[in-house]
């Protein structure tokens, strides 16, 4: 599977926070994930425009091509594989979970949209592991 991570959105050290909005999304793509992901995107707009370095980081079974949301701001598309009992067992490429904390710095804060989804809960563990400010809720 090609890495859908484009070199544009890879994330700078511009801004005084390094803010990353976890945001999953399954296939097809449901109300509350679609409106988990308009809450991060209106997040990023207003942190972008204070001067952070705000993006979306989003977990998906899709491709960024097929994507029915809009990229048009900082966002990372991190894919993951559904298994065949209808999408409900998520796995997570090793790769892909390093590049996550591949660029954490110390001023590094995640923004966990919807943290009951099962894929996060690695992701939190890492996320914990190394001590990295976090946020977890249900937008």
């Amino acid at each position: 599977m090609p890495m859908l991570i484009q070199p544009e959105t890879a994330p700078s050290c511009k801004g005084w926070r390094d803010i990353r909005h976890l945001v999953v999304c399954g296939s097809p793509i449901r109300p509350h994930q679609s409106a988990a992901y308009f809450a991060a995107r209106a997040l990023v707009v207003r942190e972008a425009s204070a001067g952070d370095d705000s993006r979306i980081v989003l977990i998906t079974t899709r491709s960024r091509e097929a994507m029915p949301l809009p990229l048009d701001i900082a966002v990372d598309v991190l894919p993951v594989f559904a298994s065949a009992d209808s999408g409900r067992s998520w796995s997570i490429d090793r790769a892909i979970f390093a590049y996550l904390f591949a660029s954490v710095r110390p001023n590094t804060i995640f923004h966990i949209h919807d943290s009951r989804h099962p894929i996060l809960i690695p992701i939190m563990q890492g996320i914990r592991a190394l001590g990295i400010v976090y946020l977890g809720g249900r937008s």
